[in-house]
C-alpha cells in the first residue's frame, strides 16, 4: 500500500509539473499558522548586506550578510558582550553605513503566512482599510495581496490593520 501510495503521489506531482517542497509551501501559504500582530510587523528591521549571504560585511565579523536585525533582539559583537538592539542602534548603523546595512519596510523578507489579514491603505483620502482574501510571493519574494478579487503590489500604499481597525472603519461607514 505504502509503495502504491509513493508511486501514486510521484505521477501526480510529475503530471502537474510540482515538487514536493512547492507543495507543502502552498500548504503553509493557505493555512495561515502565525499571525504577527501589525505592531510586530512595523518593528523596524535593518539587512546586513555589502557581501556575499552568509559571509561578514565588515572587519569585525559581527554582522553577516543576508541576517536581519530587529529592534530587541540580542547582539553580541567584539565590542561589547551582549546588547539589545535599539531603534537609535540601527538608525546610526545605516546613517553611517549604508553600504553595509539596509533598513527593511515592514513587508520586505517576510514570508505570505507573517502578512496581516487587513490592511490600511494610508493613501487613500479618506483612509481606506481592506480585508486581504490572499497574500502570495514570487520566486524572488516579491510579496503581493488581493483585496475584493484584485491584486495590488503597491506595498509602499499600505501598512498593516488589524481585526479593530477594519470593525471601526466598518461602523464610520454605516454611520
Amino acid at each position: 500500500m505504502t509503495e502504491y501510495l509513493q508511486q501514486r503521489h510521484t505521477s501526480l506531482w510529475q503530471a502537474i509539473n510540482l515538487t514536493p517542497g512547492f507543495l507543502l509551501g502552498r500548504l503553509f501559504f493557505t493555512l495561515k499558522l502565525i499571525d504577527m500582530n501589525k505592531q510586530q510587523l512595523l518593528i523596524p528591521r535593518v539587512l546586513c548586506i555589502g557581501t556575499k549571504e552568509g559571509e561578514p560585511n565588515d572587519t569585525s565579523r559581527d554582522y553577516i550578510s543576508g541576517n536581519i536585525i530587529t529592534v530587541g533582539d540580542y547582539l553580541s559583537n567584539s565590542d561589547f558582550l551582549s546588547m539589545k538592539a535599539t531603534a537609535e542602534y540601527l538608525g546610526g548603523l545605516v546613517e553611517k553605513f549604508p553600504h553595509l546595512f539596509k533598513p527593511l519596510p515592514w513587508w520586505e523578507k517576510r514570508s505570505p503566512l507573517d502578512m496581516p489579514d487587513y490592511i490600511k491603505n494610508k493613501t487613500a483620502i479618506p483612509v481606506t482599510f481592506s480585508k486581504v482574501d490572499e497574500w502570495d510571493a514570487d520566486d524572488n519574494g516579491k510579496i503581493a495581496f488581493c483585496v475584493n478579487g484584485r491584486w495590488s503590489g503597491n506595498l509602499w500604499a499600505i501598512e498593516p490593520a488589524d481585526l479593530s481597525d477594519w470593525e471601526e472603519y466598518q461602523k464610520q461607514r454605516e454611520a
